[in-house]
């Protein structure tokens, strides 16, 4: 009896660590819908435009206020003091950032938390500590950046101070962000990086939320991924993983023939089929005259 006993109780005990990693990403893609749900949110409310006129494409006022650095970047969002437009802003805005600190802070920051935590128990502890680390640095700067731009909008245009925190809180949200993208694994580099890029040239800071959607849409595809595997695994997940990103690559379909390629192919279908090589042969000094003879073939 001692011996079922002991075979049913390590028994329960593998089965209980083996669906421990499965919870954990199962958990990681409800919070990444969760992610995904507010995002569809905050673009449906923000404004594509700002008080001063409209953004370029890939841009909202919502992001133009993290990045802001001077008074006159605030006013460019909110108008002058007078201006009619700047009452409504502000009110969105305020809504946006309020529900950014009391909901949307803690789910993708439990989402990135929950990827971590079943890579952990996966067996990757080190490079999950790291991320661990990395989320609640994020966390911090993202919670100090939202306060610190409702605290602005009270008093528009802000201080001199404020806007130094708001500086600290939203470089060091975005570099955490960028840290967490490098630690969920190479497929999200890319997006680390595009992270890293937006907040250092001014030019590219659309590329601020296209990096951020990207390391969170691979998070979100791989925690799908392994929480279908029973084993929960990574490395038994990794190839369905890179199998998806290959089918995505363009480098595995064929491009596209170009408006003038396409007709010459057309009017021409088996030119790609017959080679005709030619060949021409110079033969100098020949003969007993020494002329240069020549011959095609």
């Amino acid at each position: 009896m001692p011996s079922v006993r002991s075979s049913v109780m390590t028994s329960s005990a593998q089965v209980v660590q083996s669906d421990g990693p499965r919870r954990a990403w199962l958990l990681c893609v409800v919070l990444g819908l969760g992610v995904a749900a507010l995002l569809v949110w905050f673009a449906a409310i923000v404004p594509s435009h700002t008080c001063s006129g409209r953004l370029p494409r890939g841009s909202s006022p919502f992001l133009a206020y993290q990045l802001a650095r001077t008074t006159a970047d605030i006013e460019a969002i909110f108008g002058q003091q007078d201006d009619p437009c700047r009452a409504a802003m502000v009110a969105v805005l305020d809504l946006a950032n309020k529900v950014d600190l009391v909901a949307f802070i803690a789910v993708y920051s439990g989402f990135f938390a929950s990827f971590f935590l079943a890579l952990m128990r996966s067996g990757n502890t080190g490079i999950a500590k790291l991320g661990f680390v990395a989320v609640v640095f994020t966390l911090v700067c993202d919670v100090l950046e939202t306060s610190v731009q409702l605290y602005i909008t009270s008093s528009l245009p802000g201080s001199a101070s404020s806007l130094v925190l708001l500086t600290i809180g939203n470089t060091g949200k975005f570099l955490g962000l960028s840290v967490i993208g490098v630690c969920a694994g190479a497929a999200c580099l890319a997006g680390g990086l595009m992270v890293v890029v937006g907040l250092n040239y001014y030019l590219a800071d659309r590329a601020l939320p296209i990096g951020n959607a990207l390391i969170a849409l691979m998070i979100l595809i791989y925690a799908a991924l392994a929480a279908l595997r029973r084993t929960g695994g990574v490395m038994t997940t990794m190839p369905f993983f890179f199998a998806l990103l290959l089918l995505a690559s363009p480098a595995v379909w064929p491009a596209d023939d170009s408006a003038t390629e396409l007709p010459k192919r057309t009017q021409n279908p088996v030119a790609d089929v017959i080679s005709a090589p030619f060949q021409n042969n110079f033969s100098f000094n020949s003969g007993t005259k020494q002329e240069t003879v020549l011959g095609g073939s």
